[in-house]
């Protein structure tokens, strides 16, 4: 009977969160990129316009040029100075799933009995994770435009590795006190929250071109649940081996991941999708060469970076 009733509260609030997730898309404007592409130019121009007032007449010209140049194709991703791109965000979607958010969300209540917590608080636990995760993914929304995408999730990359770390040197020393462990939990999972978790969309979102934004965020994608798959299969049998050091080993994802958004990723804060198409495929939209050596160039000299396509 009590199962019947978890089972029952569980279905309950996933339909809770659908019939929210309905109403709100309810209020959200179309795409006017996708508005322009069937012909309705004042209702593309309408939504520029409540989104960026006196500069709607611009971006509204930069986006109708940039739709008039030549398709581009998945395989024109794949060519020397644009794989580069490419490969950089399959490497940080890989990176977002290696860094351990998926041990804590899958095996909190594992984690925490591991290292004697009882099973009751062990589940209270998981609910305040939760709790902690909405809360600083909501907070990420109102940074992100301020703070830029690259500041963030350096933030992040450090603020969970350092978490991981104090948590495996917990469980080395045989920690057993609930609220240090829950603490350094909660710390790993509210940089990731506020970090990798919502702007490594944005940023895979922004950084391919318009015409191949799908099929190019798809193939991301692939790595990023590629590693989820990874990861969730392995964490057992690597908590029961390497107790407290596993954490270690994650907390040296978070290490790599800081390396490689610090040399690699660009900033892409303050810049239409068109003005970022430009600067990182220089000649792509008119079907000529493109020189994302010199995007490098231009960026390593604003304190950015991003892989050569050319060295790949």
């Amino acid at each position: 009977m009590a199962r019947r009733k978890r089972l029952a509260n569980h279905v309950g609030s996933r339909i809770g969160s659908g019939l929210l997730f309905l109403l709100l898309t309810l209020v959200v404007p179309e795409s006017p990129r996708w508005l322009l592409k069937r012909g309705r130019v004042d209702d593309a121009r309408g939504i520029l316009e409540r989104l960026h007032g006196k500069a709607a007449p611009a971006e509204l010209a930069e986006i109708q040029l940039a739709m008039s140049q030549r398709d581009c194709t998945v395989m024109d991703l794949l060519t020397r100075g644009r794989r580069g791109v490419l490969i950089m965000t399959m490497i940080l979607a890989l990176f977002q799933a290696v860094t351990g958010i998926n041990i804590v969300m899958y095996y909190a209540p594992t984690i925490f009995t591991s290292a004697g917590i009882g099973t009751g608080d062990a589940l209270s636990h998981s609910v305040i994770i939760g709790l902690v995760m909405l809360v600083f993914t909501v907070g990420s929304m109102f940074l992100v435009d301020r703070v830029g995408r690259r500041p963030i999730m350096l933030f992040a990359a450090a603020g969970m590795g350092i978490s991981l770390l104090l948590l495996g040197l917990m469980f080395e020393g045989g920690t057993t006190d609930g609220r240090w462990l829950l603490l350094w939990v909660l710390t790993y999972v509210s940089s990731f929250s506020i970090g990798m978790g919502g702007i490594y969309w944005v940023v895979v979102s922004e950084i391919f071109p318009t015409r191949v934004r799908g099929a190019a965020v798809s193939m991301s994608v692939i790595f990023l649940w590629g590693g989820n798959y990874l990861v969730s299969q392995f964490f057992p049998a690597m908590l029961l081996a390497l107790r407290g050091n596993v954490f270690h080993v994650f907390a040296l994802m978070c290490a790599l991941c800081f390396v490689f958004i610090l040399i690699f990723v660009p900033e892409t804060k303050g810049k239409t999708l068109e003005q970022i198409e430009s600067e990182l495929y220089q000649g792509g939209a008119h079907g000529g060469p493109v020189s994302v050596q010199n995007s490098a160039t231009r960026a390593s000299r604003q304190g950015h970076g991003i892989m050569k396509g050319g060295d790949v």
